[in-house]
């Protein structure tokens, strides 16, 4: 006999269950390693998929804002397009900006940020034709004379928001 058959003969019993119950061990370690990191890939797969549809919401309510506006303006809206109208359309347009340029992929917003540069000229047009009439009215006229440059941006913006939801989807 060889010193190490000697060894394992004198440990007998103990030795084999102490060597059976650290394989069992390192076993289940792999497994519980392969189900962590399972775990991990479904988590982070349904947080995609809830930040998806979170911007995919936002995006919505974006569009239909700027529809809004356009039936407004249009004289097809529900309302009358006021002073008090505007300010709370204005309101919500800031909002859903500053959301949508948190949450969004970098070419949804620069898309935004053509937009917002429409938006901004349209106002600052209606300030310089504001004298007594209502800032409503100078807002819907600039609105109306610049409204082909608004439609090319708002093209832009939804063709990235498009891609931004399908990609991240897939």
């Amino acid at each position: 006999m060889s010193a190490g058959t000697t060894i394992v003969l004198t440990l007998g019993p103990a030795a084999i269950t102490g060597l059976v119950g650290y394989a069992v061990a390192r076993t289940h370690v792999g497994i519980t390693e392969v189900q962590v990191a399972a775990e991990r890939d479904r988590l982070r797969t349904e947080h995609a998929e809830a930040a998806r549809q979170s911007r995919q919401a936002a995006y919505h309510a974006f569009l239909t804002l700027l529809y809004r506006l356009d039936m407004l303006v249009s004289g097809f809206g529900s309302e009358d397009f006021s002073d008090a109208v505007f300010k709370h359309w204005a309101d919500e347009f800031l909002q859903l900006c500053g959301g949508i340029g948190l949450s969004s992929e970098p070419p949804v917003r620069a898309a935004l940020h053509d937009v917002r540069n429409v938006i901004d000229a349209i106002g600052l047009a209606a300030v310089s034709t504001h004298d007594h009439r209502p800032f409503a009215e100078s807002f819907a006229a600039a609105y109306r004379a610049q409204r082909g440059a608004l439609d090319g941006s708002m093209s832009a913006l939804l063709t990235a928001m498009q891609v931004d939801v399908e990609l991240t989807h897939v």
